[in-house]
């Protein structure tokens, strides 16, 4: 089955915390009658798992990127030279 955009934003919507009172009744209880719903709830879960840690490996790499740009002979001895005139 296709999720249709309106559904995917409700569900991010739902897994983000931010539905409150009826609108959140109301999706729960329609969760409950619709196993499709729940199906696409929990990939759309796994899915923004994936994506955080994902971002996470990507943040992680440039770090390590940027570290070793700092670490090479160059540039240490041109900050050094700034400090010790």
């Amino acid at each position: 089955m296709k999720t249709s955009l309106n559904e995917v934003m409700t569900i991010e919507k739902h897994l983000e915390g931010t539905m409150t009172g009826p609108e959140l009744v109301a999706f729960k209880t329609k969760m409950e009658m619709n196993s499709a719903l729940q199906t696409n709830v929990s990939m759309q879960s796994r899915l923004i798992s994936l994506l955080r840690i994902y971002h996470r490996k990507k943040v992680k790499y440039q770090l390590e990127q940027v570290h070793l740009h700092l670490l090479k002979t160059d540039f240490r001895n041109s900050i050094q030279s700034i400090f010790n005139p």
